[in-house]
């Protein structure tokens, strides 16, 4: 089910598709490309400073690089900007990077990030995020857009790349790295808590299903005790078969349960 090799392991460290991140390439930024729109542009000038330049794909920091790819609002009261999500996509929202510009930081006192009509994360009236902002909604939030705003009269928003993360099916965790172990191969688990609905893989237990059984357990909810294997060996904890055979005067069927 799960590829066994990291895609940075093999050949050329950056291996995934445009808008895929982590080792296995089971990141995806959900914002890559989708529409969206901001209270104003800079010098009304839309080819250098509109909203889908937030979302390019091209990340820095500099809000002066050329070409120009650093969405600008004007100095204004409550500017903001939107994404609009495609909604097909599975999972609530929960990680989020920002790149703002590295000078003028200031101008970035008191952001505030909105999935839907709900507070995801903010910063006071007196501080910022850093050039480059890595965060997690307080909580994970379902929404079909996600708006950036910075309250207050007199402000700018300048936003050089939004990049929303949700994880690709069989893997959750506020990072995407973390595996499903659910019993049924066709079911997805919560992408935020590893939850699944079939309940764990056998040889595995807990809300996330991803503690093992503890030596000496076996199968489904860790619930039947390993047999008589030889030498004391631990039984394999998914089926209860003994790696080894069974200890002498027990019949060395998989399990070793009879004398």
């Amino acid at each position: 089910m799960f590829p066994f090799t990291p895609c940075s392991q093999v050949g050329d460290p950056d291996r995934c598709q445009e808008g895929w991140f982590g080792s296995y390439c089971q990141k995806q930024n959900i914002a890559l490309g989708r529409l969206c729109n901001q209270s104003s542009i800079l010098q009304d000038l839309p080819t250098l400073y509109q909203a889908a330049l937030g979302v390019d794909g091209r990340a820095t920091t500099n809000a002066s690089s050329w070409p120009q790819t650093c969405a600008h609002t004007k100095n204004e009261s409550n500017p903001s900007w939107t994404v609009n999500l495609n909604t097909s996509v599975r999972g609530k929202i929960q990680h989020i990077r920002l790149y703002i510009r590295d000078r003028l930081q200031e101008r970035s006192n008191g952001m505030e990030i909105l999935v839907g009509s709900q507070m995801c994360y903010n910063w006071s009236s007196t501080e910022h995020p850093p050039p480059i902002a890595n965060f997690t909604c307080r909580q994970p939030l379902t929404g079909t857009t996600v708006t950036i705003r910075i309250p207050g009269p007199m402000k700018f928003l300048t936003l050089c790349e939004v990049q929303i993360f949700v994880c690709s099916d069989g893997w959750f965790s506020e990072d995407c790295d973390k595996q499903c172990r659910c019993r049924n191969s066709t079911d997805v688990c919560d992408k935020i808590t590893g939850h699944c609905s079939s309940g764990c893989f056998p040889g595995y237990h807990g809300t996330d299903c991803q503690a093992a059984c503890q030596d000496g357990k076996f199968g489904d909810n860790c619930a039947s005790k390993c047999g008589n294997c030889l030498s004391g060996v631990i039984c394999n904890k998914t089926t209860g078969a003994c790696p080894g055979g069974s200890a002498a005067g027990w019949v060395s069927d998989d399990s070793c349960m009879e004398g």
